[in-house]
Order: structure tokens, then sequence, then C-alpha cells
């Protein structure tokens, strides 16, 4: 699969659904309240294979449904984004979690406690978000001592674990390669059903989801020999299992 190819399905699997606006509760998009936002790989992933960014960027917002139970956004809409970007962006804003604290939600028309409320988010795709072919890279081995991730990754999985995919009770085993960044940050590309995970009908939300989970973590310093970790490029596998009850 070429890399522009894999870029598009990323982009198409968060492709605009529509959403009902009736009756919902507005969050306020505020700096204070973002808990999660799209990861440099996320942005890579999805911007990859689009034309060439402006040089003074593209300034969006798109809108958004918003889960009452984690602040994950939802089924989002970017209508004024050129027809180039807008899968991408809608993409993009699905990234967002959102503190609700204090956020008082009301009745649906049913008269039920709203699952979700609505929200305008703002971001910006800008040339940087796409790394040139030289900065990319791509597992080869193993090399000696390993990287110590300091996140936990348990709560993060079910965070991002495809809705699709949780509703067809898909399970899958994701391989991604990464490289640690200077800020001690990750950042990857290549994700890929790892050999011998199960296949899926929602594998470009699985590469999404993946991107961000591992976008998302911080590691130590040193690796677990002591060696500098800045700079190793190392491959991660992630099951993305459903609990059972």
């Amino acid at each position: 699969m070429t890399g522009a190819f894999a870029a598009a399905r990323l982009a198409a699997a968060f492709a605009a659904q529509p959403s009902s606006e009736y009756h919902r509760t507005e969050v306020p998009f505020e700096a204070g309240r973002v808990i999660t936002r799209p990861s440099a790989s996320i942005r890579h992933a999805l911007l990859a294979a689009a034309p060439t960014i402006p040089a003074d960027g593209i300034g969006f917002n798109a809108r958004c449904m918003i889960a009452r139970t984690d602040g994950h956004a939802f089924n989002c809409t970017a209508p004024d984004v050129p027809e180039a970007w807008r899968a991408a962006a809608v993409g993009l804003a699905a990234q967002y979690r959102l503190d609700l604290t204090g956020v008082q939600f009301g009745k649906d028309r049913w008269g039920e406690e709203e699952r979700s409320g609505m929200v305008t988010i703002a971001d910006r795709i800008v040339p940087a978000d796409v790394r040139p072919p030289a900065r990319l890279f791509r597992y080869s081995a193993a090399g000696p001592g390993d990287v110590v991730i300091e996140t936990g990754f348990g709560l993060a999985v079910m965070s991002y674990y495809p809705v699709a995919a949780l509703r067809a009770n898909e399970e899958v085993q994701m391989q991604v390669d990464c490289e640690v960044q200077p800020d001690l940050g990750l950042f990857c590309l290549n994700a890929s059903l790892a050999p011998g995970s199960p296949p899926t009908n929602y594998l470009g939300a699985f590469q999404l989801a993946t991107y961000q989970i591992m976008g998302n973590a911080r590691v130590a310093a040193a690796l677990d020999n002591g060696t500098l970790a800045v700079g190793r490029i190392f491959r991660r596998t992630i099951h993305f299992r459903i609990p059972q009850e």
C-alpha cells in the first residue's frame, strides 16, 4: 500500500457523518478543558496525501458532538474547509477530548439525560504537520536496550477503541514503528495489523487510534540499559481487546 493511498484511507475513516443539534448542551472549547489533542503522528497520517498546505496554514472550526461519558469529540463536520483538506480536518477534530467538569447537561427530546453535547473545535492545519521524506523512518531491527514508556496503555486503548469496531466485537493487534523525540514524546509511522492478528473491517480507524495512543505517550530519558533514548526507533504492538464482563 502506498503512503498516499494509506493516508487517504485514514482520512476516509473519519469522513463526516451527519449530526443532529436538536436540544443539545453547548460545551465551550477552552484551552483549559483540552485533555488530548491530535498527535503529530495523526496530523502527518491524515495530511500526507493531501495537496501542499498553504504557507500560512488553514484555520478551521469543526462542529462536533461530544460524549458525556469521556469528553471525546465525534461525528464532526467542517463544511467551510476546502474539500482537499476537509476529511483531514474532520479527522483531526475527532481526536480531541475535553474535560467536561462543570458542564450542566440537559434533557433530550424524550426527557432523558443527554448522552452528548455539541462543541465547536478550533484548529489549524500547517505545513509542518507533514514531515518531509528525509525525516521519515522505518524500523529494521531491535537494538540493545528497550524504551521505557512511562504512560499506561490500558485505559488509553479503551478510550480510543474505534466505536464501530467495538460494536462489531472486532479485536485486533496493531504494530507501529516509533521514534523517540527530543521532548521524550513519540512520532510514529507504518501502523498495520501485527502478524497473526485477526482481520478487521475498520483498519483505518484502528490505525488512527494506534497513532493517537502512541502519540500521547511519554518515555523515560534513558533506555532500560541506561543509554539515551532520544532517536531510538522501535516497534510496539498494541492489543485492542474488548473487556469481558
